[in-house]
């Protein structure tokens, strides 16, 4: 991920017992990119849950493509590529399901 051009997205799936979600900067590019490819969570929901689904575009809510308030942020947090530019929760890029 290039730290130009990357807007900050909130990632959320409702589940039976609780929510997954996350706050993470990507381009519009990479969003588009994983759309219908399966993410695989595991049991972050507690035992035997096995968050698992194909990622869709409502799954995401752009919540900013301000480039001087992302470019803040990034220095703010010290986000970089090697954290997947995540701010918080569960990046949906860090758990691919490349099977």
């Amino acid at each position: 991920m290039d730290n130009k051009n990357l807007n900050l997205y909130k990632f959320k799936w409702e589940l039976r017992d609780g929510e997954v979600s996350s706050l993470f900067l990507a381009t519009k590019e990479e969003i588009n990119s994983i759309l219908g490819k399966n993410v695989y969570f595991g049991e972050i929901n507690g035992s035997n849950s096995c968050v698992s689904a194909i990622i869709e575009k409502e799954d995401f809510k752009l919540l900013t493509d301000d480039q001087n308030y992302i470019q803040q942020t990034i220095k703010l947090l010290k986000l970089d590529k090697a954290s997947g530019y995540t701010i918080i929760g569960y990046n949906p890029f860090c758990y691919l399901d490349e099977d």
